[in-house]
């Protein structure tokens, strides 16, 4: 009775200790305590000391047992779901930081991990609708080597951050570049139509066929082409001869 009591304990504090250990993980990792893993471990302690009163032979002490073993697997089911939810989080916030980026320049592997990410987040929703403590007992080992697989996924993607954030960052600028390039190409054809429908005062003088005035200042000035010294005053009264003079 002795040796198989030791045993039963013993299974007991190895999940009870691996619990514990996953609880912790995901607090460093999200920087809360997880309420519900806690309480799965509390009933866990309960179900050990129901086990203590009752002999190793009867049903009670069995299922009391069995009972404590399920609530430690399930702690560790729970605190798991909860680390992967998160990563989850921090993915989405990731996907969101670089939507404008072509990511698989830099990831080429992003869209099967992803798909990857999504198969296990719909695998653990199954799983939570039944809430079923057995159910989830009996996939604690599964859910751990899902919670490391996310895990090393979202650690990939912000390993990237850098090389990502060098090419958004390129891409602004080129975006801008391309933005005054449509600027200046609008303000070029507002400037040829401009000047191909505007009704300029040249413009309307030359469609009448006559040439358009000039301002007064800009009018030719008329030059005497006569000789000066051949030319003769005609307003002036022609001198009377003098006596003995011949008239002109």
């Amino acid at each position: 009775m002795t040796s198989g009591w030791n045993k039963d304990f013993a299974e007991v504090l190895d999940l009870f200790a691996l619990a514990e250990q996953k609880i912790k993980q995901i607090e460093h990792v999200s920087g809360r305590l997880k309420i519900p893993s806690v309480n799965q471990l509390r009933y866990a302690g309960k179900h050990v000391l129901d086990a203590m009163q009752e002999d190793v032979e009867t049903e009670l002490y069995q299922r009391s047992i069995a009972g404590s073993k399920d609530h430690c697997q399930r702690a560790i089911y729970d605190a798991m779901e909860i680390g992967i939810l998160h990563y989850r989080a921090a993915i989405e916030l990731f996907n969101k930081d670089y939507r404008t980026v072509k990511i698989t320049e830099i990831l080429p592997d992003y869209v099967d991990r992803i798909a990857e990410i999504h198969a296990i987040i719909n695998e653990i929703g199954t799983t939570a609708d039944r809430n079923s403590t057995k159910e989830r007992a009996d996939k604690h080992e599964q859910i751990q080597q899902q919670f490391e697989r996310v895990q090393d996924i979202a650690r990939h993607f912000e390993a990237a951050r850098e090389e990502l954030n060098k090419s958004k960052k390129k891409m602004k600028k080129e975006g801008k570049y391309r933005a005054l390039k449509i600027l200046y190409l609008i303000l070029a054809i507002i400037a040829f139509v401009f000047a191909l429908f505007y009704d300029f005062p040249w413009r309307r003088d030359g469609s009448q066929g006559r040439t358009p005035e000039l301002p007064e200042k800009m009018q030719p000035v008329e030059t005497d082409t006569t000789d000066s010294s051949t030319s003769v005053d005609t307003t002036r009264p022609v001198p009377s001869a003098l006596p003995g003079e011949r008239p002109l």
